[in-house]
């Protein structure tokens, strides 16, 4: 992938040059070598699709902490200084805000898909249903769970990330019905989520997937910081 910032530079060359001539009807070796050193300089920048492509999953990887580490703090303050039910509400009101706040921050689209839904918004497109059965896939045959990035089209990418219930707090919502999550929490989930699906997890089960759109621009702008 290349990012074209030669033409001016090459414009500005050429009348400069222009101006040696018509001032001395020569130019000097010195001059001449000063020339190519500044064309060289400012030859066309050469981004590999390597360079891209790891640039993008860190990014994707920043993404993806920085927002589960601030709504798990923030539904785990909740749950300790209130209770699971005003957690509940939060994260009904709240966490999609806080999503569209950091995609807004980082200039890509955020978003967390799930097989077992509790709100219809995170249900999986269909490439995101494919990238979701493969992490399960693994989870069945005790492989790796790693994040990963692939390519959409030539403008961008798309980072994912298993999400694991890795909270003993997190079973309070999403744990086995009338033990971990209490008879008041599944009404609560019940009038808020009607068709929820999203109980039943033990620790270290796969919940769903971090899924974020990169643009390739901005990735490629971030290489040049």
């Amino acid at each position: 992938m290349k990012i074209k910032r030669t033409t001016a530079f090459r414009f500005k060359t050429f009348v400069v040059i222009l101006l040696i001539v018509s001032c001395s009807g020569r130019i000097n070796q010195e001059d001449r070598e000063a020339a190519s050193i500044g064309m060289r300089n400012r030859e066309v920048k050469k981004v590999s699709q390597a360079d891209i492509y790891i640039t993008g999953l860190l990014r994707g990887r920043q993404i993806a902490e920085a927002a589960q580490l601030l709504l798990a703090n923030k539904l785990k303050e909740t749950m300790l200084n209130e209770d699971v039910q005003k957690a509940i509400r939060y994260c009904n009101i709240q966490a999609y805000p806080v999503i569209d706040s950091l995609s807004k921050l980082y200039r890509a689209s955020i978003k967390r898909v799930s097989l077992k839904l509790r709100n219809p918004y995170d249900a999986p497109d269909s490439l995101e249903d494919i990238l979701l059965n493969a992490y399960h896939y693994n989870v069945e045959y005790n492989m790796a769970l790693q994040d990963n990035i692939i390519s959409l089209d030539d403008n961008y990418l798309l980072y994912t990330m298993p999400i694991l219930i890795s909270d003993p707090v997190c079973l309070k919502c999403h744990g086995k019905k009338g033990s971990e999550v209490s008879d008041e929490t599944l009404s609560l989930l019940k009038s808020l989520y009607p068709y929820d699906s999203a109980t039943g997890y033990k620790m270290n089960d796969l919940r769903g997937m971090w899924s974020i759109r990169l643009p390739v621009r901005e990735i490629v702008n971030s290489m040049d910081n």
